[in-house]
């Protein structure tokens, strides 16, 4: 009904708010994430890299920040690279534990779902999270990632301001993804509306 009521007043959005032409660019930048990826670390030669050049590399390669987040989440799936939180870097995983690295996501992901499935809960606090988790033997180097690769996966919905986790049902999570980036796009869309409103009416005074 917006949108009708914005076409009819001819009301258009610059191109890199035009929601058609940023999602099909978002789609071939994830759809691409391997190769990308693979590209940026070298096929392995490169073995690590901070988080601010592979998104400067990215940048480099036509790929935006929002987009650029869902590229490495993807190489991240793909069990490409990983994510070291004490040094803020990506490295590289060699090809032969590849699947070992999968294996133990699988496990620690179906983990998340098992603890919400056995308090008949919608939500938990991540506390309860954390303690569910420890209480299953895990160690908190594996917590950690556990809690990280569920919001990555679309496993569960985390809601920041109230420290709250959801458990997303497997058939919502394939469009999870394409939810998140829709709505980065619309709190632009928002921003880009309030500053054409303000220059509109700086312009009548």
């Amino acid at each position: 009904m917006v949108e009708e009521r914005r076409k009819k007043s001819g009301f258009k959005y610059p191109d890199y708010l035009d929601e058609e032409k940023v999602m099909e660019k978002w789609r071939e930048a994830v759809e691409s994430a391997s190769s990308l990826i693979s590209s940026i670390f070298k096929d392995g030669l490169v073995k690590m890299m901070a988080y601010r050049e592979l998104y400067g590399k990215l940048k480099e390669k036509g790929i935006d920040y929002d987009d650029a987040e869902d590229v490495v989440s993807e190489a991240e799936r793909k069990k490409l690279i990983y994510y070291d939180s004490k040094t803020r870097s990506y490295n590289w995983i060699p090809e032969e534990r590849r699947n070992e690295e999968m294996c133990k996501t699988e496990q620690l992901e179906k983990t998340i779902a098992d603890i919400f499935i056995e308090r008949n809960a919608k939500w938990l606090h991540r506390d309860e999270l954390v303690r569910g988790l420890a209480g299953k033997g895990f160690s908190r180097e594996d917590i950690e990632r556990a809690v990280y690769e569920a919001i990555r996966d679309f496993v569960v919905d985390f809601h920041e301001s109230e420290d709250m986790f959801r458990l997303v049902p497997k058939d919502e999570r394939v469009r999870m993804g394409e939810l998140r980036r829709l709505r980065k796009l619309n709190s632009k869309k928002w921003f880009y509306e309030k500053m054409v409103r303000e220059h509109a009416l700086g312009s009548e005074s």
